[in-house]
């Protein structure tokens, strides 16, 4: 009887211990049940008045300080968080 009654405060213990764990790594990476904003990809191209690519352009968002540069046919790919009236500045 003795080490059934241990078996079972030691399973009771383990299993304790796995669920804190996994409620601490559930707030800890934001799986608290709020939805979490996903980025948008932006992509274009940039070029001249006439119609040329425009090669090494510097794409941002406003308010932002990173950015991308266009290659070498003008195209950009910019990933971006979803903000109302977002301004992408060249």
């Amino acid at each position: 009887m003795k080490k059934q009654t241990e078996f079972l405060i030691k399973s009771l213990l383990l299993i304790w211990v796995m669920l804190t764990t996994v409620a601490v790594a559930s707030v800890a990476y934001g799986s608290n049940g709020q939805q979490q904003q996903k980025e948008i990809k932006v992509t274009g191209r940039v070029t001249d008045q006439d119609g040329n690519p425009v090669i090494g352009a510097t794409v941002r968002v406003e308010g932002a300080s990173t950015g991308v540069i266009t290659d070498m046919e003008g195209n950009y790919y910019i990933s971006i968080m979803p903000v109302p009236n977002c301004l992408i500045l060249i």
